[in-house]
């Protein structure tokens, strides 16, 4: 029998390999193959959970994920984005330019990779955005960060519906699922009496970056062959 851990080795792997051709056709395909193998690891955790003889709760534990590089409030965002489709709480800490994230140890394991596949491509993205002539830098600086939040929030809502779908798939773990993410929740709030990160940003916004962005999230492959038979979503 696998060892689903086998699943996130084999993900990683291939998260890598799309990162280096990121914005290619080749990184589509190492991404939908990485995330089949991701959401195929979560959902058979949560059914071995289901099927245990004296099923427990799975215990909520934390990991500091450390931010760095550019847009380091954006990719806060981005974390919390993925962490809240993927029954996780979040928390920012601007001083210590990082997140700490709350949830199962299977979920936080697919949040962590998919964070880092997600943020290369964002950050690709934002980096080959630029207005249309004529700009300044004031201009191109506000186009990119609407671009990024754009990117944002239609990977949160790709992400909420390939879940979404990938558990209907599976009877019997939507409880299970969303008894992990209230009691993340209620885990980091007891922890850090505060809550968890807003999604919105502070500064100059262009309407063209940020549906630019939501355009490049919709066609982010973010694994949708996890739903069984299904099409890809925003292709």
């Amino acid at each position: 029998m696998t060892n689903e851990h086998d699943y996130l080795r084999k993900a990683r792997i291939l998260f890598e390999m799309a990162e280096s051709v990121a914005g290619t056709p080749a990184a589509d395909t190492y991404n939908e193959r990485a995330m089949a193998l991701c959401a195929k690891f979560g959902i058979d955790q949560a059914e071995a959970r289901r099927r245990a003889d004296a099923p427990e709760q799975a215990p909520i534990v934390s990991e500091v994920i450390r931010l760095q590089g550019k847009y380091i409030p954006l990719q806060a965002n981005l974390l919390h984005a993925i962490g809240t489709a993927l029954h996780c709480a979040t928390i920012y800490s601007p001083f210590g330019k990082c997140v700490i994230v709350y949830g199962t140890t299977d979920h936080i394991l697919r949040v962590r990779l998919l964070f880092r596949s997600l943020t290369t491509q964002m950050l690709i993205g934002a980096a080959n955005s630029v207005p249309e002539p004529p700009f300044d830098h004031h201009q191109v600086r506000a186009y990119r960060r609407s671009w990024i939040i754009g990117f944002i929030r239609t990977i949160q809502a790709r992400l909420t519906q390939v879940e979404e779908a990938a558990v209907a798939n599976s009877p019997g773990t939507s409880l299970m699922l969303r008894d992990d993410g209230d009691r993340a929740k209620e885990t980091m709030r007891r922890e850090n009496k505060g809550s968890i990160v807003s999604s919105k940003t502070v500064g100059a916004r262009d309407g063209r970056g940020e549906r630019h962005g939501a355009q490049a999230g919709a066609r982010a492959d973010i694994g949708n062959t996890a739903v069984r038979g299904r099409p890809a979503l925003g292709r």
